[in-house]
């Protein structure tokens, strides 16, 4: 975890690597706790970053893309269970994710000045056993689908879950490591285009 302070605003920044992140042999449940307890602690604001496959021919390596909606590919889900009144609502507004506060405006900044798209992601336990040509054709032609990704999702529902109008943004930002033709992972174009967008560029997002 890294700290920092906004120029800016003088607000504090909190970056955290992996912590949010579910790993395929843990619970659904388990990548809830430290983003319920960033929800509590008062943070306002949230930028996930995860890699994504991308089963549409128009997206290559090295593409950034933000979320605009998510179907899962799975029955789990990190919300199953008791449910906590005053954390959030039993069955909170699933139309709602990515568009909490300014997040649609930050989107549509984020494509006008960097051609970053707004996309619809399939969401599956690991990327790892996605590799069939068969299942990325039904999640390109069957289900509309543009990526898919295995990580970030459940951290998104519960922040959502937590919201009660609080978290002014949650911007989730997918970078294409893979095609649907490939079966390996390419990082070369992935790290060009993630420098140019945490260098000078991250400043439309903390606007």
């Amino acid at each position: 975890m890294y700290s920092a302070i906004h120029i800016k605003t003088n607000k504090p920044v909190l970056i955290l690597d992996r912590i949010l992140i579910r790993e395929a042999d843990f619970a659904e449940y388990v990548p809830g706790i430290p983003a319920r307890l960033l929800c509590l602690a008062g943070v306002e604001r949230f930028v996930l970053v995860n890699s994504a496959t991308s089963v549409a021919a128009k997206y290559k390596a090295g593409d950034i893309c933000t979320l605009k909606d998510h179907a899962s590919y799975f029955a789990s889900n990190p919300l199953v269970g008791p449910n906590v009144e005053e954390w959030g609502t039993r069955f909170p507004d699933a139309s709602k994710f990515y568009k909490k506060g300014s997040a649609v405006e930050i989107a549509k900044k984020l494509e006008e000045k960097l051609g970053i798209t707004r996309v619809k992601t399939l969401w599956v336990p690991s990327l790892k056993g996605y590799q069939d040509v068969v299942e990325k054709k039904f999640a390109r032609e069957g289900l509309a689908m543009d990526l898919v990704v295995d990580k970030g999702i459940s951290e998104s529902i519960v922040v959502h879950h937590m919201s009660r109008d609080k978290i002014k943004e949650m911007i989730y930002i997918a970078v294409v490591t893979r095609t649907y033709k490939d079966s390996t992972t390419s990082f070369v174009q992935t790290c060009s285009k993630l420098n140019q967008l945490f260098g000078s560029k991250l400043k439309i997002l903390l606007k």
